[in-house]
């Protein structure tokens, strides 16, 4: 007697199952068919795989490959210089630190607008992220965002780490301020006035008047994370170079 089964002698788990090759399928449709499938199940497939492969040696680059040293990277705030006096500064102090434009860099960025009453979080943390990758030498900026930076904890005291007799001659144009992140807010020098820089004042919008009639008084300090703090302090007497 024939063995009972739940399922019909001729269920499909009992048929014999008929793989299909994919040239037996391509040589069965018709052109229209062809690209559809081609389109379904290849083309996302390889564009996916191209993106990933594409992002992947992207990201290998940027650790790999090789960078300019970067000498001196200043950030200015609310104010703009000329490209022509930018490019004779460059050069004049490059000279001075023997600077290699073939493989160093010294950036003037003077992109950055900034309001105190209300700082724009987008450009406060680009700048944050410059100086926290130790990327960021100095911040040239007017009184009001400076003071924003002094609260912040960016400077260093200048009586730390410029030499006495820079110092001394800078006593007069020295920003005087208290930093609120530390315990002691005993008032230090953070910055250096720009007033009495003819190479800053000849190249700045703000002291030529291109804003209007209201100076705004700038302001020079050194990042505690710089990288280059020799740098940054020759700059610093590059700027009082000239009378």
């Amino acid at each position: 007697m024939a063995k009972k089964t739940i399922l019909n002698e001729d269920a499909g788990i009992y048929q014999k199952r008929e793989d299909t090759s994919e040239r037996q399928k391509m040589s069965e449709m018709t052109s229209g068919q062809k690209w559809q499938y081609i389109k379904d199940y290849y083309l996302k497939k390889v564009l996916f795989g191209s993106l990933f492969l594409g992002f992947l040696v992207y990201i290998i680059y940027t650790i790999v490959a090789p960078h300019d040293e970067s000498l001196l990277y200043a950030t200015i705030i609310n104010d703009n210089i000329s490209t022509s006096q930018e490019e004779a500064i460059i050069q004049e102090f490059g000279e001075l630190i023997d600077y290699n434009p073939n493989r160093q860099t010294i950036i003037f960025d003077d992109s950055f607008y900034l309001n105190p009453e209300n700082v724009d979080l987008t450009t406060q943390s680009k700048i944050a992220t410059y100086a926290y990758a130790n990327s960021l030498d100095v911040i040239i900026a007017d009184e009001d965002m400076f003071e924003y930076y002094v609260n912040e904890g960016y400077f260093f005291d200048l009586t730390q780490v410029l030499p006495s007799d820079t110092y001394s001659n800078l006593t007069d144009s020295l920003y005087m301020g208290a930093s609120e992140v530390n315990e002691d807010t005993t008032a230090k020098a953070y910055g250096v006035y720009l007033d009495n820089s003819k190479l800053y004042t000849d190249a700045s919008a703000n002291y030529q008047g291109i804003y209007g009639t209201e100076q705004k008084r700038m302001v020079i300090g050194i990042v505690q994370n710089t990288k280059n703090r020799d740098v940054c302090i020759e700059f610093i007497k590059y700027l009082f170079s000239k009378n």
